[in-house]
C-alpha cells in the first residue's frame, strides 16, 4: 500500500494524529528545561561573581588584620619603652635599644609588605622611628610623608589620646621623592606610665585594587569600596563615582545572600553585587553589564531550541512509521468488528459510533468485562468450592474425584504434602459486642477478624481458614516436619496473645488436633480440635489447648453417606426409612459413649442437615420447629447437653417430620423468599436489622441468604440495608429541621460516625453540606418562581 493511500484514510490520520500528540510534552519539556536551566545560570552566575568578590574581601580583611596586627605587635617590643637620644653620646645599651627598634619596625613591615605602603612609630614630637631609620617628628610629616589630610598637629593628639585602635579616611599622600598615592592610614595607640607609643600603618590602595580586579570574572565589571563613612577607598574608575551614584548603590537591596540586583545606570542595565565586611565595616560593590548573563541564556535557549526540533522531527518520523506498521491490523480489527456488529444474522445494522477507535474500544472493553466477570466467578468459585470441599472433609465425607482437589490445594494453598492438622479459634462474643456494635458494623468486624488470623498465621505456615460460623474459625494446616507443628504453635501462642489484650467484648480460645495423614483424616483432626476446645472453654483463662495433651475419647460418626441417606428420605417423605437411620446414629453415639461432646457434635451434624433442607424448600427453620424441638435447640448451644433432654431419636424424627409436614414440592422460591426479605427490611429498616437477624428470620444461614440476595438483586444486603436508611435520612433531611444526632437514631443507625461514614459512600457528602446544598436550591427555585411571577 503506497503512503499516498495511508493520509487518505481517516483511521489513518487520526492515529498519525495521536502519536503526533505525545510530542506536546517533549515542547513542554522543553519549555521547563529552559527556565531550569536559565534559572540555574542565572543562580551559577550570581554565585560566581558573589564567590569572587568574597574571596576579594576575605583576602583584603585577613591582610588588614596581618598589618593590625603586626602594628600591635611593635608594642609589646621592650625596646619602644627605653628612652633613646639621638645623639653620638648614645651608650651602647641605648645603640642596642635603638637597632633593636629599627629591626622590629623591618620586620612587622615584612609580614605584610604588599599591602603596607609604610610604617612608623613615635612616641613624642620629635622623633619618628621607621624601617629607614628615625627621622625628626616635623621633618617627617613635613617633606617625607606628607598627608593631605592629616597635617602635623593632627598627629601630635595622639600623644594624649587613650589606647585605640583607629582607621583613617584614604588621604592622598606626598613622599620626599615626589610621588603622590592614596592610602589608609591605620593607628594603633598603647598607654603606658612612660607615655603614649603609637604605630601607624599606611595601608596601599592600589594593592587594594589590584586585589580586587585580578579576581574579577568579566574584564567590564566594574567595582567600589566604600569606607564607614561612605568615603571610596579605590574604585575601577574614578570617573564614574559620584555621590549621586553611590548614594544609588546605597539605596540597592537583594532578595537574597547571592542575588545580583538590577540596576539601570547611564542607559545600560546592569547587574549589582554588594557586600559587607563585618571585620573592617567595609562595603565591596560590583558593577557587571547584564549582556554576560544575556549571552548565557542565549546559549542555553539554542541548545534547548535545536535539541527539541531534532526530538520533534525524529518523533513524527517515528510516529509515521508506527501508524504506518499498526494501521494495518487495527483496520483489520475494525473490519471483523464492523461485520459482526452489521451481520445478516443479527437482523440490524452495525452500531453506531462516533469513530472506528471508540467502536473497537467498546467491542475491547465488553471483552474484558467479560474476562474479568469470568475471572471474578472464577475465583469466587474456587473459593466456595474450597471452602465446601474442606467443610465436606471436616464432616468425614469424601470428596470424588480426589486427584483434582488434591491438585488444586497444591497450587493454590501450596499444600505439598499428605500430613495434616486441624485447629479451631473460637470468640465468646459477650452481651456487650452485640449491644455497642452494630449489626453491620458487626459483619465487618468478624471479616477484619478473619483476615487478622489468617495473615498472622501464614506468614510463617501453610494455612487455609474457614469461618463454619460467626465468630467460629476452622484451621487447615499442611506440614512437613516436626518444626513445623512448632512454629505453628508458637503462632497460635501469639495470636492468642494478641487477642488476649482487648476481652471487653470478648473471649478466645483455641483448640488444636493431632496430627493425622491424608485428606481423609482431616474430620478427625478437627474432631480432636473440637474436644479440645470444649476443655478449653472450662477454663476461665484464654488459652490454647493441644489434644495431643489430653485423653480424646471416641465420638460420633455422620459421614457423607449418612447425610444422602436422609436427605433421600426427607425428598421421598420415608418416615419408617428415616426413623431407622437416625435410630441406627443415636445407638451409635451411645455405644461409643454418652459425653455431652458427642451427643452434642451428633445434633449439630443433624441440625445442619435440616436446615439445608429447610432452606432448599423455602421455610424457616425455626418457625417449622414445635415447641420441644425448639426447647432442645435453644438449650444445646451449651458445652454441656443437660441428661435429660438428649438428642433422642424421638426428638430428631420430631424435628424432620415437623420440616416435611410444612414442606410444599421442590420449586424455586427464591425469589418469593427474596421479596420477603425485602419486604421485611422496608418494614424494620428504622430498627437494628443485620444479616443475622434477617437470615434468621428467613430460616437460613446468612452466607446463603447473602449470596441468595446478591443473585437475586444484583446487590449486596448490607448496601441494600444501608441505602435504605440514607433514603429516609435524605428526606428527613430535605422536609424536616429535625438535628443530624435526631435523624440517625430514626433510621436504625447507633453511631453518629457510622451516620457518617455510611452517608458519604452512599451520597457523595457529609449530611451537613447535603442539607446546605439542598436549602440554596430551594432558596433558588423560589428566587426563580417569584421573577416569573413577577
Amino acid at each position: 500500500m503506497h503512503l499516498r493511500s495511508f493520509f487518505s484514510n481517516r483511521l489513518f490520520i487520526k492515529m498519525l494524529m495521536y502519536f503526533s500528540t505525545l510530542l506536546i510534552p517533549v515542547l513542554l519539556i522543553g519549555i521547563l528545561f529552559y527556565n531550569y536551566s536559565v534559572s540555574e545560570a542565572k543562580k551559577d552566575f550570581s554565585q560566581n561573581i558573589t564567590k569572587n568578590l568574597e574571596f576579594s574581601m576575605e583576602l583584603i580583611d585577613h591582610s588588614v588584620q596581618m598589618a593590625v596586627d603586626a602594628s600591635l605587635n611593635l608594642m609589646m617590643e621592650d625596646a619602644f619603652f627605653e628612652p633613646v637620644m639621638s645623639s653620638p653620646e648614645m651608650s651602647t645599651e641605648q645603640k642596642r635599644h635603638f637597632e633593636s627598634m629599627i629591626q622590629a619596625i623591618v620586620k612587622s613591615q615584612n609580614i605584610s609588605n604588599y599591602f603596607i605602603d609604610n610604617l612608623f612609630v613615635f612616641r613624642d614630637s620629635e622623633w619618628v622611628f621607621r624601617s629607614a631609620g628615625p627621622e625628626t617628628f616635623d621633618r617627617f610629616f613635613r617633606e617625607l610623608y606628607w598627608f593631605e589630610k592629616y597635617p602635623v598637629p593632627f598627629w601630635k593628639t595622639y600623644l594624649t589620646r587613650p589606647s585605640a585602635v583607629q582607621y583613617l579616611s584614604p588621604t592622598l599622600i606626598k613622599t620626599s621623592s615626589g610621588s603622590t598615592k592614596t592610602v589608609i592610614p591605620t593607628v594603633a595607640v598603647e598607654h603606658s606610665p612612660k607615655g603614649n607609643i603609637a604605630v601607624v600603618a599606611c595601608l596601599s590602595t592600589s594593592a587594594i585594587h589590584e586585589t580586587i580586579r585580578s579576581n574579577m570574572i568579566y574584564p567590564e565589571t566594574e567595582f567600589i569600596l566604600l569606607d564607614t563613612a561612605d568615603n571610596i577607598i579605590t574604585s575601577s574608575r574614578d570617573d564614574l563615582w559620584n555621590s549621586d551614584a553611590v548614594e544609588r548603590l546605597k539605596s540597592l537591596s537583594a532578595a537574597g545572600p547571592s542575588e545580583l540586583i538590577p540596576l539601570e545606570w547611564q542607559g545600560e542595565n546592569y547587574l549589582v553585587s554588594a557586600l559587607s565586611s563585618e571585620r573592617l565595616e567595609w562595603t565591596y560593590y560590583t558593577i557587571t553589564p547584564s549582556y554576560y548573563f544575556r549571552a548565557e541564556a542565549n546559549n542555553v535557549l539554542s541548545v534547548t531550541f535545536w535539541t527539541s526540533i531534532a526530538i520533534i522531527l525524529l518523533g513524527i518520523g517515528l510516529a509515521l512509521i508506527f501508524s504506518v506498521r499498526l494501521y494495518s491490523p487495527i483496520n483489520n480489527i475494525r473490519e471483523i468488528l464492523m461485520q459482526n456488529g452489521g451481520s445478516e444474522g443479527t437482523g440490524g445494522p452495525a452500531p453506531k459510533h462516533q469513530n472506528e477507535f471508540e467502536l473497537i474500544q467498546s467491542a475491547l472493553h465488553e471483552l474484558l468485562s467479560e474476562k474479568t466477570a469470568y475471572s471474578d466467578k472464577v475465583h469466587e468459585l474456587s473459593s466456595e468450592y474450597l471452602d465446601n470441599a474442606f467443610i465436606q472433609l471436616l464432616r468425614g465425607h469424601s470428596l470424588d474425584p480426589i486427584k483434582k482437589f488434591r491438585t488444586l490445594i497444591r497450587d493454590d494453598l501450596r499444600f505439598t504434602t499428605e500430613t495434616f492438622l486441624c485447629f479451631s479459634v473460637v470468640f465468646d462474643f459477650n452481651e456487650r459486642f452485640f449491644t455497642k456494635i452494630e449489626s453491620q458494623e458487626r459483619h465487618h468486624v468478624l471479616e477484619s477478624i478473619k483476615i487478622i488470623i489468617l495473615d498472622a498465621l501464614a506468614a510463617q505456615n501453610r494455612v487455609y481458614l474457614l469461618e463454619l460460623e460467626p465468630g467460629h474459625f476452622v484451621g487447615i494446616a499442611n506440614l512437613d516436619t516436626h518444626q513445623d507443628q512448632v512454629t505453628l504453635m508458637k503462632s497460635l501462642e501469639q495470636l492468642l496473645l494478641s487477642f488476649s489484650y482487648e476481652l471487653k467484648h470478648y473471649r478466645i480460645y483455641i483448640g488444636v488436633g493431632r496430627i493425622h495423614g491424608g485428606l481423609n483424616k482431616l474430620w478427625l483432626s478437627y474432631s480432636e480440635a473440637q474436644y479440645a476446645l470444649e476443655a478449653a472453654t472450662g477454663s476461665a483463662q484464654n488459652q490454647v489447648a493441644d489434644a495431643s495433651t489430653l485423653e480424646i475419647k471416641p465420638h460420633h460418626i455422620y459421614t457423607f453417606k449418612d447425610e444422602e441417606k436422609i436427605m433421600n428420605c426427607l425428598q421421598a417423605r420415608d418416615e419408617a426409612g428415616l426413623e431407622s437411620i437416625l435410630d441406627g446414629l443415636v445407638r451409635q453415639t451411645e455405644t461409643i459413649g454418652s459425653t455431652g461432646f458427642s451427643r452434642q457434635a451428633l445434633f449439630h451434624d443433624l441440625h445442619r442437615t435440616a436446615a439445608r433442607y429447610a432452606a432448599a424448600h423455602g421455610l424457616d427453620f425455626y418457625t417449622a420447629l414445635d415447641q420441644q424441638v425448639w426447647s432442645w435447640t435453644t438449650q444445646t448451644h451449651g458445652a454441656e447437653v443437660e441428661p435429660g433432654i438428649n438428642p433422642d431419636k424421638a426428638v430428631l424424627l420430631q424435628m424432620f417430620k415437623s420440616l416435611m409436614a410444612l414442606a410444599e414440592p421442590p420449586s424455586d422460591r427464591s425469589a418469593q423468599m427474596i421479596q420477603n426479605v425485602v419486604t421485611f427490611i422496608d418494614d424494620h429498616f428504622h430498627e437494628d436489622i443485620h444479616p443475622e437477624l434477617i437470615a434468621s428470620q428467613a430460616g437460613i444461614s446468612v452466607k446463603y441468604l447473602s449470596k441468595l440476595f446478591k443473585s437475586q438483586t444484583n446487590q449486596n444486603l448490607t448496601d441494600y440495608i444501608s441505602q435504605k436508611r440514607i433514603f429516609k435520612a435524605k428526606a428527613l433531611l430535605n422536609t424536616t429541621t429535625l438535628s443530624i444526632d435526631d435523624i440517625y437514631p430514626m433510621v436504625g443507625l447507633q453511631s453518629r460516625v457510622t451516620f457518617y461514614r455510611l452517608f458519604k459512600k452512599h451520597v457523595g457528602t457529609n449530611p451537613g453540606s447535603y442539607r446546605k446544598g439542598t436549602d440554596q436550591d430551594l432558596d433558588q427555585g423560589q428566587e426563580a418562581d417569584a421573577d416569573e411571577n413577577e
